[in-house]
């Protein structure tokens, strides 16, 4: 199109009048024409010259605001291919000045390597030097090794004699001491000979009356830990004279013992591994009949116990639990049990009553006529507790573990109350405090009130 050619410049040459300057005079006339011939054939419609005239300018007027865009869009283009231009000359002006930086620093480095490549020839020249010095050395060196060597010869020669001279002293030292040695062995063989028979005729094998006597058994006191004092009192009054009856020896058996402690399993445990250590029959007697039936059925053990022992020759234990219920203060059986325990020991029989509450008895009942043993059985101290981790704990374990440590740490979290004997069995997996503090401290009223009696 003509029009595409039109700059900036003509458009601002249309006056207000819309009159047209030369510059676009000729090609809005030819539009003007042109325009007027297509609409010959309807001119019933055309208004004339003027509105020819004007819609021609009207075109021409969009035609050069559509070129004005184009143009200022162009110019913007133009503006941002100047900026992306000067980027690319800064980018590379910096990197030109980087190129030299690096040249620079390589020559230097050059330069240096030159100057490290002079010193290495001169070292060179340097050793070449010594070497030739060292050629002139080594001839010397020769010289005198050779002599050494001669030398060395010659105390070889020597050396060899002294080394016979020294092999026929050891062997006239290694003969003499082997004839010390054979008559010190022979000496001590016969003074330990001597020493052997001495020992020998010094042992005895204990009879079976003192082992029985002294030695725990694995079901009786071998299977409580700890509690020696309790086994030895035990031992002392009431095992010997059983060990002694078992042989036909006179013996003193009491006709009974009271165990007493905060731990009422442990005490009843402790009761049954009595008759188990001596080989006594156990028999546990408990009764919820009144008065007159329980008397009538411990003087009906009692009988069987006589039979029992004209049978078999062992001692019967009656163990009684919870004594304080069996025979309570001011109850009718009282009486006629104080005559019965007078005399009980006379059918071979030893009654072990346990109790929580040794207050809770007459006082006549559990005299020492009647229950020569009263036997505080606590809860487990430091050293019981030692003695039970020896035992309860896996011996392989043993071996790794500080006792002493552990024993302490147990009796330590005691706070507010005691461990009983079973609940320290299985400690290691699982403490559970079964006693209270309170009957602890009635405990310890007990002890005072039995040292009385």
């Amino acid at each position: 199109m003509i029009i595409s050619k039109i700059t900036h410049t003509g458009y601002n040459n249309y006056n207000k009048n819309n009159k047209i300057t030369p510059i676009f005079k000729g090609e809005y006339e030819d539009r003007v024409k042109s325009l007027r011939g297509q609409y010959n054939a309807v001119s019933w419609w055309w208004s004339g010259e003027d509105d020819s005239r004007e819609l021609v300018a009207k075109n021409m007027r969009n035609e050069i605001s559509d070129l004005k865009a184009e143009v200022t869009k162009k110019q913007v283009e133009r503006d941002g291919l100047a900026n992306s231009l000067q980027d690319l000359r800064n980018y590379y002006s910096s990197l030109l000045s980087s190129k030299k930086a690096e040249i620079a620093t390589l020559k230097n480095q050059q330069n240096n390597n030159l100057g490290t490549i002079r010193n290495l020839e001169n070292s060179l020249s340097d050793l070449g030097y010594t070497l030739h010095s060292l050629k002139s050395s080594n001839e010397e060196y020769r010289s005198v090794i050779n002599k050494q060597e001669q030398t060395k010869n010659e105390l070889n020669a020597k050396n060899e004699e002294v080394r016979s001279s020294i092999n026929k002293y050891k062997e006239d030292i290694d003969k003499d001491i082997k004839t010390k040695i054979k008559k010190l062995h022979d000496e001590q063989e016969f003074r330990l000979n001597e020493l052997k028979t001495q020992v020998d005729s010094l042992i005895k094998t204990p009879d079976n009356m003192k082992r029985e006597m002294h030695c725990p058994t694995p079901d009786g006191f071998g299977s409580i830990a700890g509690y020696k004092e309790q086994k030895e009192q035990i031992k002392k009054i009431f095992g010997q004279a059983v060990i002694l009856e078992k042989y036909g020896k006179t013996a003193d058996v009491p006709n009974g013992l009271l165990l007493y402690g905060p731990d009422i399993d442990f005490n009843n445990i402790f009761a049954t591994k009595i008759a188990k250590q001596y080989g006594c029959n156990l028999v546990e007697y408990s009764s919820q009949e009144d008065d007159a039936g329980r008397l009538k059925g411990i003087r009906q053990v009692i009988a069987e116990a006589k039979s029992n022992y004209e049978k078999t020759g062992k001692r019967t234990v009656i163990l009684v639990k919870d004594f304080e219920k069996f025979a309570p203060k001011e109850s009718r059986i009282v009486g006629p049990l104080k005559s019965l325990m007078d005399n009980v020991s006379e059918s071979h029989a030893t009654i072990v009553a346990t109790t929580m509450f040794p207050e809770n008895l007459d006082d006549i009942l559990i005299r020492s006529s009647r229950f020569q043993a009263k036997i505080a059985i606590p809860p487990a101290d430091y050293k019981n507790i030692l003695e039970m981790i020896k035992i309860y704990l896996d011996p392989n374990i043993l071996a790794t573990i500080d006792m002493d440590t552990i024993a302490k740490k147990i009796l330590a979290i005691q706070t507010d109350g005691a461990f009983s004997v079973k609940a320290l069995k299985g400690l290691i997996q699982n403490i559970i405090p079964d006693i209270k503090q309170t009957t602890i401290k009635s405990f310890e009223k007990q002890i005072n009130i039995m040292k009385g009696l």
